[in-house]
Protein backbone atom coordinates (compact mmCIF):
# COMPACT_ATOMS: atom_id res chain seq x y z
CA UNK A 1 0.00 0.00 0.00
CA UNK A 2 3.10 2.36 0.87
CA UNK A 3 4.39 2.09 -2.65
CA UNK A 4 1.09 1.50 -4.68
CA UNK A 5 -0.07 4.68 -4.32
CA UNK A 6 -2.88 5.30 -6.62
CA UNK A 7 -4.28 2.85 -3.77
CA UNK A 8 -4.81 5.84 -1.91
CA UNK A 9 -7.28 7.09 -4.39
CA UNK A 10 -8.98 4.75 -6.18
CA UNK A 11 -9.93 2.81 -2.91
CA UNK A 12 -13.13 4.78 -3.03
CA UNK A 13 -14.44 2.96 -5.85
CA UNK A 14 -15.29 -0.06 -4.38
CA UNK A 15 -17.79 -0.48 -1.36
CA UNK A 16 -18.78 -3.23 1.57
CA UNK A 17 -22.42 -3.15 0.07
CA UNK A 18 -25.52 -1.73 -1.35
CA UNK A 19 -26.29 -0.23 1.86
CA UNK A 20 -23.10 1.30 1.74
CA UNK A 21 -22.49 2.58 -1.85
CA UNK A 22 -25.95 3.99 -1.50
CA UNK A 23 -25.94 6.17 1.46
CA UNK A 24 -22.44 7.40 -0.04
CA UNK A 25 -24.32 7.86 -3.06
CA UNK A 26 -27.13 9.94 -2.03
CA UNK A 27 -24.59 12.41 0.45
CA UNK A 28 -22.73 13.18 -2.89
CA UNK A 29 -25.54 13.95 -4.36
CA UNK A 30 -27.73 16.11 -1.25
CA UNK A 31 -23.81 17.30 -0.17
CA UNK A 32 -21.86 17.98 -3.69
CA UNK A 33 -24.75 19.20 -5.57
CA UNK A 34 -24.36 22.55 -3.82
CA UNK A 35 -20.63 22.80 -3.55
CA UNK A 36 -20.60 22.64 -7.54
CA UNK A 37 -23.07 24.97 -8.30
CA UNK A 38 -21.13 27.43 -5.65
CA UNK A 39 -17.67 26.47 -6.69
CA UNK A 40 -17.34 24.63 -9.96
CA UNK A 41 -16.90 21.56 -11.45
CA UNK A 42 -13.20 21.45 -10.58
CA UNK A 43 -12.89 22.87 -7.32
CA UNK A 44 -15.44 20.78 -6.51
CA UNK A 45 -13.37 17.61 -8.00
CA UNK A 46 -10.28 18.60 -6.20
CA UNK A 47 -11.56 18.93 -2.78
CA UNK A 48 -14.02 15.87 -2.86
CA UNK A 49 -10.50 13.74 -3.97
CA UNK A 50 -8.37 15.78 -1.30
CA UNK A 51 -10.88 14.15 1.05
CA UNK A 52 -10.61 10.67 -0.34
CA UNK A 53 -6.74 10.85 0.04
CA UNK A 54 -7.20 12.66 3.49
CA UNK A 55 -9.15 9.48 4.36
CA UNK A 56 -6.31 7.40 3.42
CA UNK A 57 -3.59 8.96 5.08
CA UNK A 58 -5.59 9.32 8.39
CA UNK A 59 -6.48 5.38 8.28
CA UNK A 60 -2.86 5.00 7.68
CA UNK A 61 -1.93 5.70 10.73
CA UNK A 62 -4.63 4.71 12.84
CA UNK A 63 -6.72 1.94 11.36
CA UNK A 64 -3.84 0.46 8.89
CA UNK A 65 -4.50 -3.49 10.31
CA UNK A 66 -8.13 -3.54 8.35
CA UNK A 67 -8.64 -3.51 4.87
CA UNK A 68 -10.80 -0.10 3.94
CA UNK A 69 -13.28 -0.06 1.11
CA UNK A 70 -15.50 3.21 0.19
CA UNK A 71 -15.45 7.01 -0.98
CA UNK A 72 -16.71 7.73 2.60
CA UNK A 73 -13.54 10.17 2.81
CA UNK A 74 -14.62 12.33 0.20
CA UNK A 75 -18.48 12.57 1.71
CA UNK A 76 -17.15 13.23 4.93
CA UNK A 77 -14.92 16.02 3.12
CA UNK A 78 -17.97 17.39 1.72
CA UNK A 79 -19.42 18.11 5.33
CA UNK A 80 -16.27 19.78 5.75
CA UNK A 81 -16.48 21.85 3.05
CA UNK A 82 -19.95 22.90 4.17
CA UNK A 83 -18.75 23.40 7.62
CA UNK A 84 -16.40 25.48 6.43
CA UNK A 85 -18.25 27.62 4.49
CA UNK A 86 -20.47 28.24 7.20
CA UNK A 87 -17.68 29.56 9.42
CA UNK A 88 -16.15 31.78 6.32
CA UNK A 89 -20.02 33.10 5.53
CA UNK A 90 -21.62 33.05 8.86
CA UNK A 91 -22.82 36.80 9.18
CA UNK A 92 -24.02 36.76 5.00
CA UNK A 93 -26.29 33.07 5.97
CA UNK A 94 -29.98 33.37 6.72
CA UNK A 95 -30.29 29.71 7.74
CA UNK A 96 -26.64 28.86 8.63
CA UNK A 97 -28.29 27.23 12.12
CA UNK A 98 -30.66 25.01 10.29
CA UNK A 99 -27.86 23.85 7.77
CA UNK A 100 -25.83 23.17 10.78
CA UNK A 101 -28.98 20.76 12.26
CA UNK A 102 -29.39 19.12 8.90
CA UNK A 103 -25.29 18.53 8.39
CA UNK A 104 -25.32 17.03 11.88
CA UNK A 105 -28.29 14.96 11.27
CA UNK A 106 -27.01 13.80 8.14
CA UNK A 107 -23.83 12.55 9.84
CA UNK A 108 -25.84 10.76 12.84
CA UNK A 109 -27.80 8.91 9.96
CA UNK A 110 -24.24 8.04 7.87
CA UNK A 111 -22.98 6.36 11.27
CA UNK A 112 -26.18 4.49 12.36
CA UNK A 113 -26.09 3.30 9.15
CA UNK A 114 -22.76 2.03 9.84
CA UNK A 115 -23.35 0.48 12.76
CA UNK A 116 -26.28 -0.46 12.16
CA UNK A 117 -25.73 -1.87 8.85
CA UNK A 118 -22.94 -3.87 9.69
CA UNK A 119 -20.91 -1.88 7.84
CA UNK A 120 -18.01 -1.59 9.56
CA UNK A 121 -18.19 -5.07 11.09
CA UNK A 122 -15.29 -7.46 9.94
CA UNK A 123 -14.42 -11.03 11.07
CA UNK A 124 -10.48 -10.90 9.62
CA UNK A 125 -8.07 -8.42 8.98
CA UNK A 126 -8.45 -8.90 5.40
CA UNK A 127 -12.04 -8.76 4.95
CA UNK A 128 -13.29 -5.14 3.66
CA UNK A 129 -14.76 -2.91 5.73
CA UNK A 130 -15.25 0.97 6.23
CA UNK A 131 -13.10 3.30 8.10
CA UNK A 132 -14.31 5.88 10.91
CA UNK A 133 -10.39 6.85 10.35
CA UNK A 134 -11.20 7.38 6.71
CA UNK A 135 -14.27 9.67 7.46
CA UNK A 136 -12.47 11.83 10.43
CA UNK A 137 -9.35 11.94 7.98
CA UNK A 138 -11.85 13.28 4.79
CA UNK A 139 -13.57 15.66 7.12
CA UNK A 140 -10.42 17.18 8.21
CA UNK A 141 -9.13 17.75 4.49
CA UNK A 142 -12.36 18.81 3.60
CA UNK A 143 -12.63 21.48 6.21
CA UNK A 144 -8.96 22.83 5.19
CA UNK A 145 -9.57 22.77 1.21
CA UNK A 146 -12.80 24.46 2.04
CA UNK A 147 -10.80 27.39 3.70
CA UNK A 148 -8.79 27.36 1.12
CA UNK A 149 -10.56 27.25 -2.24
CA UNK A 150 -14.06 27.11 -0.82
CA UNK A 151 -16.89 29.51 -1.36
CA UNK A 152 -16.23 33.11 0.40
CA UNK A 153 -18.81 35.31 -0.57
CA UNK A 154 -17.13 38.14 0.91
CA UNK A 155 -13.09 38.24 1.34
CA UNK A 156 -11.77 40.14 4.14
CA UNK A 157 -8.16 40.47 5.67
CA UNK A 158 -8.93 37.73 8.09
CA UNK A 159 -9.29 34.92 5.53
CA UNK A 160 -5.66 35.53 4.34
CA UNK A 161 -4.84 34.09 7.59
CA UNK A 162 -7.52 31.27 8.01
CA UNK A 163 -5.53 30.38 4.42
CA UNK A 164 -2.11 30.46 5.53
CA UNK A 165 -3.35 28.32 9.10
CA UNK A 166 -5.67 25.85 6.78
CA UNK A 167 -2.03 25.55 4.80
CA UNK A 168 0.01 24.72 7.37
CA UNK A 169 -2.41 22.43 9.41
CA UNK A 170 -3.03 20.57 6.24
CA UNK A 171 0.59 20.44 4.92
CA UNK A 172 2.20 19.23 8.38
CA UNK A 173 -0.93 16.80 8.86
CA UNK A 174 -0.04 15.29 5.61
CA UNK A 175 3.33 15.48 5.73
CA UNK A 176 3.17 13.45 9.11
CA UNK A 177 0.79 10.86 8.15
CA UNK A 178 3.04 9.88 4.82
CA UNK A 179 5.95 10.35 7.20
CA UNK A 180 4.33 7.40 9.53
CA UNK A 181 3.81 4.90 6.95
CA UNK A 182 6.66 5.21 5.45
CA UNK A 183 9.34 5.04 8.88
CA UNK A 184 6.82 2.49 10.45
CA UNK A 185 6.44 -0.49 8.33
CA UNK A 186 4.40 -2.86 11.06
CA UNK A 187 1.31 -1.05 10.91
CA UNK A 188 0.31 -0.05 14.44
CA UNK A 189 -1.60 2.94 14.70
CA UNK A 190 -0.15 6.00 16.05
CA UNK A 191 -1.73 6.02 19.22
CA UNK A 192 0.24 2.93 20.43
CA UNK A 193 3.26 4.74 19.65
CA UNK A 194 5.95 3.63 22.68
CA UNK A 195 3.89 0.97 23.19
CA UNK A 196 5.87 -1.68 21.64
CA UNK A 197 2.48 -3.83 20.47
CA UNK A 198 3.47 -5.82 17.53
CA UNK A 199 0.87 -5.85 14.94
CA UNK A 200 2.73 -9.32 13.35
CA UNK A 201 4.51 -12.36 14.04
CA UNK A 202 7.81 -13.09 12.19
CA UNK A 203 9.59 -16.49 11.10
CA UNK A 204 11.73 -17.32 8.54
CA UNK A 205 10.38 -20.65 6.94
CA UNK A 206 12.05 -22.94 4.73
CA UNK A 207 10.11 -25.56 2.00
CA UNK A 208 12.00 -26.16 -1.42
CA UNK A 209 8.96 -27.40 -3.15
CA UNK A 210 6.20 -24.35 -1.50
CA UNK A 211 8.82 -21.45 -0.45
CA UNK A 212 11.72 -21.62 -2.74
CA UNK A 213 15.35 -22.76 -2.61
CA UNK A 214 15.93 -20.42 0.43
CA UNK A 215 14.53 -19.70 4.03
CA UNK A 216 11.95 -17.04 3.26
CA UNK A 217 10.63 -14.36 5.82
CA UNK A 218 6.80 -14.88 6.38
CA UNK A 219 4.54 -13.78 8.77
CA UNK A 220 1.09 -13.82 10.15
CA UNK A 221 -1.10 -11.71 12.57
CA UNK A 222 -0.44 -11.56 15.88
CA UNK A 223 -4.04 -12.17 16.48
CA UNK A 224 -4.25 -14.84 14.12
CA UNK A 225 -3.24 -17.93 15.95
CA UNK A 226 -4.44 -20.33 12.93
CA UNK A 227 -1.23 -18.72 10.81
CA UNK A 228 0.96 -19.13 13.42
CA UNK A 229 -0.14 -22.60 14.33
CA UNK A 230 0.27 -23.85 11.20
CA UNK A 231 4.07 -22.54 11.16
CA UNK A 232 4.97 -23.62 14.74
CA UNK A 233 3.90 -26.92 13.80
CA UNK A 234 4.91 -28.01 9.91
CA UNK A 235 8.34 -29.01 10.87
CA UNK A 236 6.25 -31.82 12.93
CA UNK A 237 3.01 -32.84 10.80
CA UNK A 238 5.22 -32.50 7.41
CA UNK A 239 8.01 -33.17 5.69
CA UNK A 240 10.68 -30.77 4.75
CA UNK A 241 9.39 -27.66 6.65
CA UNK A 242 12.11 -25.85 8.43
CA UNK A 243 11.42 -22.66 10.69
CA UNK A 244 13.69 -20.08 12.97
CA UNK A 245 13.13 -16.62 14.55
CA UNK A 246 13.67 -14.08 12.92
CA UNK A 247 13.81 -9.89 13.44
CA UNK A 248 11.45 -8.16 11.32
CA UNK A 249 14.24 -5.61 10.36
CA UNK A 250 16.04 -8.29 8.20
CA UNK A 251 13.36 -9.52 6.29
CA UNK A 252 13.21 -7.33 2.93
CA UNK A 253 10.37 -5.56 1.98
CA UNK A 254 7.79 -5.36 0.66
CA UNK A 255 5.70 -7.92 1.34
CA UNK A 256 4.03 -9.99 -1.08
CA UNK A 257 0.79 -12.80 -1.09
CA UNK A 258 1.61 -16.34 -2.29
CA UNK A 259 -0.59 -15.87 -5.76
CA UNK A 260 2.18 -13.61 -6.67
CA UNK A 261 4.88 -16.24 -6.03
CA UNK A 262 5.96 -16.73 -9.16
CA UNK A 263 6.75 -13.20 -10.13
CA UNK A 264 9.20 -12.54 -6.52
CA UNK A 265 12.42 -13.30 -6.17
CA UNK A 266 12.76 -16.69 -4.23
CA UNK A 267 14.22 -14.51 -0.92
CA UNK A 268 11.46 -12.08 -0.96
CA UNK A 269 9.19 -11.81 2.08
CA UNK A 270 5.88 -13.51 2.11
CA UNK A 271 2.49 -13.20 3.71
CA UNK A 272 2.24 -16.54 5.07
CA UNK A 273 -2.05 -15.99 5.94
CA UNK A 274 -2.00 -16.45 1.66
CA UNK A 275 -0.27 -19.65 1.30
CA UNK A 276 -2.48 -23.19 0.15
CA UNK A 277 -1.48 -24.92 3.49
CA UNK A 278 -5.03 -26.56 3.81
CA UNK A 279 -5.29 -27.50 -0.23
CA UNK A 280 -4.24 -30.97 -0.70
CA UNK A 281 -3.39 -30.82 -4.25
CA UNK A 282 -0.39 -27.95 -3.07
CA UNK A 283 2.97 -28.08 -2.55
CA UNK A 284 2.31 -26.23 0.93
CA UNK A 285 0.16 -28.74 1.86
CA UNK A 286 0.21 -29.68 5.63
CA UNK A 287 -1.82 -32.14 7.14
Amino acid sequence: LRFQIWRWWSYQWTHVGINHIGLNCLLSLVLGIPVEAMSGFCKMFTMFNCGVIGGALCYGIWDATNSVVGMSGGCYALFGIHFAEIAMNWRHMKFAKIKIIMLVFLIVVDNINHYAGKVEETKTPDQPTASSAAHFGGFVAGLVSGCLVGNNREFERIDYAIRIVASIIGICLAAFCVCWMLLYEDPYPVFEWGANIPTYWYQQVYNKHCMGPAFRCVRCMCSDMVCRSRIETAPVLAKGWYIMNVDQTVCPFPWYNYADKPFIGPSFSMEFSTVPFDDSSSACYIR
